[in-house]
């Protein structure tokens, strides 16, 4: 199984939420949010987990970056 996650930093949210919201493209109504990028990651992760109802393992990752200048 191969799935897309998107991460997007939300400054607005700094210092009362979690700024960091990762969202799996294949199933768009899971979403984890995080203190960091990883942490958003490992939430959205465990959200498939429970959707899924079986553990996943990463084997491999592949990151893209986009950036804005």
């Amino acid at each position: 199984m191969k799935v897309q996650i998107n991460v997007e930093y939300h400054p607005e949210y700094e210092g009362g939420f979690e700024p960091y919201v990762a969202k799996i493209l294949e199933y768009p109504e899971l979403q984890g949010y995080g203190s960091t990028a990883e942490e958003a990651i490992q939430d959205a992760l465990g959200f498939l987990e429970e959707h899924l109802g079986k553990r996943l393992k990463v084997v491999r990752e592949e990151v893209a970056l986009e950036l804005a200048s």
